[in-house]
């Protein structure tokens, strides 16, 4: 996507905050590609799952940048029933110091 190449170029040429931006800006517009909702994962692979999961990865390339960064952690989701996920995504900032 273009706006993940901008971003790309930004962070490569140090600007962080224009990198930012544009990671965030892709992350919106994968959203929107998915409207109006995902389903749970059945297995099966779709248009709207494949952009939830560009879109997160978008968004927390942005998120890395930020101080302080936001990061995923991936937790066992040992009461799931049906077709719930294995794992509970949790994105966690912890402020510095």
């Amino acid at each position: 996507m273009a706006l993940e190449k901008k971003a790309d170029e930004a962070l490569s040429k140090g600007d962080s905050e224009k990198a930012s931006e544009f990671y965030r800006r892709a992350a919106v517009v994968y959203r929107i590609s998915r409207f109006p909702y995902v389903s749970p994962f059945d297995g099966k692979d779709s248009a709207k799952r494949a952009a939830y999961e560009r879109q997160k990865e978008v968004y927390l390339k942005a998120a890395s940048i930020w101080k302080p960064p936001i990061k995923e952690v991936i937790i066992e989701h040992k009461h799931r029933a049906e077709k719930d996920g294995a794992t509970i995504p949790i994105l966690v900032r912890i402020p510095e110091g």
